[in-house]
């Protein structure tokens, strides 16, 4: 009788948000937001999956109306990301809660240039067609790699913008801070009208 061991590894593409993880970031998790001068939200700091996170989002609009927003990590270092209007979905929040945001990596694809290594686990052998297979149903554990460098957390969400052109950023936000956010772009957009010295 032959038999046929499967390995007890597997290696394949990681998801984003197995990818997000290794920057220290969980996918669908709500984050503090701060935007412009209402600091008073970004003191707060949430435990998210064992780690100390916050988020600061400052109404800072780019050409093809972005938000960039910093992201504060648990050691204190920070990064830019760019996030489009077009992928946010705004839920308005009344004046005494905390704003927050929750980036949603789950429907995404593969994140290329992350390697996913599954140790499998609960393997029994058991015979199908004459082969004495070893089956292992589990995962015990997965170590997720970068082949391309740090490119940080800001790098993998521009990748995931490439992949899915819809909404899978949520910002809970009053109305004022909803209103400053819309008041930001328009004024980016908008063409100055000189003054009388100018013309």
């Amino acid at each position: 009788m032959k038999i046929y061991h499967l390995p007890s590894n597997k290696e394949r593409v990681a998801s984003f948000t197995e990818a997000a993880a290794l920057h220290e970031f969980s996918s669908g998790s709500e984050y503090p937001l701060e935007i412009g001068a209402r600091s008073s939200s970004a003191t707060g700091e949430t435990s998210v999956s064992g780690g100390i996170f916050s988020i600061s989002a400052y109404a800072k609009m780019q050409a093809g109306a972005s938000i960039l927003v910093d992201y504060r990590h648990g050691d204190g270092t920070h990064e830019v990301l760019e996030i489009p209007l077009s992928t946010i979905k705004f839920n308005i929040i009344g004046d005494g809660e905390m704003s927050s945001m929750v980036i949603n990596l789950t429907d995404l694809p593969g994140a290329e240039g992350y390697v996913a290594k599954d140790t499998l686990g609960d393997c029994h052998p058991h015979i199908q067609w004459g082969w004495w297979l070893k089956e292992c149903p589990t995962i015990k554990n997965t170590q997720v790699t970068s082949t391309i460098g740090d490119e940080g957390l800001a790098g993998l969400f521009q990748k995931a913008l490439s992949s899915n052109p819809g909404k899978f950023v949520t910002m809970n936000v009053t109305e004022a801070e909803y209103q400053q956010i819309l008041g930001s772009a328009n004024t980016q957009t908008e063409t100055p009208t000189p003054s009388p010295t100018q013309r």
